[in-house]
């Protein structure tokens, strides 16, 4: 489940091997479990780009296909200090998205309730 509250609600759930929201947030879901795991770094999708400008480090992502084209133009994933994404930012051809992750909480329980897809 990820939860995306401004500047307006949204909310991804994955369900069984189900994905039910909107096509941006299938895309970033997919890049940033990629991301976390390493995958999205080595695919050839996309032409990846890594720096480190101090702590942490940057990924540009510039996508190769052209669905992913049509949407986005390049993907910069910024990973803090600790190696976990903190940051995503989508350029566009109309504009640029940034999604800031905050008050991010690791392996904690939660109620399953919670990853239901609604119908």
């Amino acid at each position: 489940r990820w939860e995306y509250v401004k500047p307006s609600k949204s909310v991804f759930v994955t369900d069984k091997d189900q994905m039910k929201s909107n096509r941006m947030f299938r895309s970033m879901a997919g890049l940033m479990a990629g991301s976390v795991t390493g995958i999205n770094l080595n695919d050839p999708s996309f032409k990846v780009t890594m720096y480190s400008p101090g702590k942490g480090y940057v990924a540009e992502l510039v996508p190769l296909k052209r669905e992913m084209k049509q949407m986005f133009t390049k993907i910069r994933l910024l990973f803090g200090a600790d190696n976990r994404v903190r940051q995503v930012e989508l350029e566009e051809s109309q504009g640029r998205t940034v999604i800031t992750l905050s008050n991010v909480k690791y392996n904690v329980s939660l109620d399953p309730g919670l990853f239901k897809a609604a119908e």
